[in-house]
């Protein structure tokens, strides 16, 4: 399946990665995250598979015998099977290598190294692949050995501990299911590997893209790593849920203007001349006695009347939603999500996190004909079959004779021996 069948949430668009290559060597969030950001923005990425497939296949929610959340993270790759330890299946991957533009990765460091698919063996033969290899703790140094998942990460860097400092009354370090240092190692692999390609359109040389769950994850805990060193001589205590008369808002007032509107919706101008409240640092000093005054007020409203309220005064403040309730909303709901398909049918999957415009249309003769943009609309991202795509893929990728050479002529599953 070449780029051009994967045109991604944007037909109309120029695809900036249009023509590439991406190998995908990844598995659960962080490395298919990444992957599927590069399918978006028009690479054709091919998914590589051990022949069990991907542990995530078998992953909740599931929706007529597929995973859902597979989808999510796969939708718009091609999809092959591939036995690394087998000498077929590395010989197949050794090819498909020497072929690719970005290969990405996520097995721990030296797995790869001992199938002869690492970085220094691929740009050996290579010199202008972008290789991105995502784990816990780096490629190398004491820990770049150790097992590390999201959760792990989340712990041992801090990540738990400060959250469960904002947590009036909590003894124990707050349970998790949400993979932020994932996402986070994700997106950031998506930048890595767009300077890399910035510096092989330099040099004609690419680079390795290092990137690791601790780094990703410390890059936005921007007071945590600062207070560490500089202490600032209080705990801050984050910004809590303020009770309504119905449930919780969450008021965000962090700048002077945003306080000082605050203020005034509450009836409570007084506050601006207080010096307890008057500069940031004495507010977050008496958090406390401030909570307590702005639930006086919205104590005494709905959620709904608090949002429109102070919405309407320019503060920042939300209703508590589950993703459910915010994705009810149509105009959200167009924004955010795209349709993909498999075997159970259409679902409905997360596009780019970004939009590319213009502020000038492109020359006519850079734009499809408009019979053709439509038809990319509607077609759904494919989500991938566990080796659908061997054969097809050897085949444009290798040749005829290579994918014969490798799986037999009669053959469409993984390489074997």
């Amino acid at each position: 399946m070449s780029a051009a069948d994967h045109r991604g949430e944007h037909p109309t668009d120029l695809m900036p990665l249009a023509g590439l290559r991406v190998l995908d060597f990844t598995t659960v969030m962080a490395g298919p995250y990444c992957t599927r950001v590069l399918s978006g923005m028009g690479a054709e990425v091919v998914k590589v598979e051990p022949p069990d497939g991907d542990y995530t296949r078998g992953a909740e929610p599931m929706r007529g015998g597929r995973s859902a959340y597979f989808a999510e993270l796969n939708n718009g790759k091609s999809g092959i099977v591939l036995d690394l330890k087998d000498p077929q299946g590395r010989q197949a991957a050794a090819a498909l290598a020497e072929k690719a533009d970005i290969i990405v990765q996520n097995f721990r460091p030296g797995v790869l190294a001992s199938y002869g698919l690492d970085y220094a063996s691929v740009s050996a033969r290579v010199p202008a692949i972008v290789y991105c290899s995502v784990s816990g703790y780096g490629q190398d140094g004491p820990w770049a050995g150790r097992p590390a998942t999201a959760q792990a990460v989340h712990a041992k860097v801090g990540y738990d501990l400060a959250f469960a400092a904002y947590q009036a009354g909590e003894a124990a370090p707050p349970a998790t299911g949400l993979f932020v240092a994932d996402g986070m190692a994700g997106a950031l692999a998506v930048s890595g590997i767009l300077a890399a390609l910035r510096i092989r359109d330099l040099t004609g040389r690419g680079r390795h893209v290092d990137v690791s769950l601790d780094r990703a994850l410390l890059s936005m805990l921007v007071y945590e790593v600062q207070s560490a060193q500089f202490d600032p001589g209080f705990v801050r205590k984050g910004y809590r849920p303020a009770l309504t008369k119905d449930g919780f808002v969450m008021i965000a007032a962090v700048n002077k203007r945003n306080f000082e509107a605050l203020s005034r919706v509450i009836g409570r101008p007084d506050l601006l001349t207080d010096p307890r409240f008057s500069t940031t640092a004495p507010r977050w000093r008496a958090y406390d006695e401030l909570h307590a005054i702005i639930e006086e007020w919205t104590a005494q409203h709905t959620s709904e009347h608090c949002e429109a309220t102070l919405l309407e005064a320019g503060v920042p403040v939300a209703q508590y939603q589950r993703v459910r309730d915010y994705l009810s909303d149509p105009r959200n709901r167009k924004r955010i999500l795209i349709r993909a398909a498999d075997a159970a049918g259409p679902l409905d999957v997360t596009g780019l996190p970004f939009s590319l415009t213009s502020a000038t249309a492109a020359p006519a003769e850079q734009c499809p004909p408009p019979q053709q943009a439509a038809a990319r609309q509607v077609t759904p991202r494919p989500v991938p079959e566990l080796g659908q795509d061997t054969r097809a893929v050897l085949t444009d990728w290798l040749g005829v004779a290579a994918a014969d050479d490798l799986l037999g002529p009669d053959r469409a599953d993984t390489p074997t021996a």
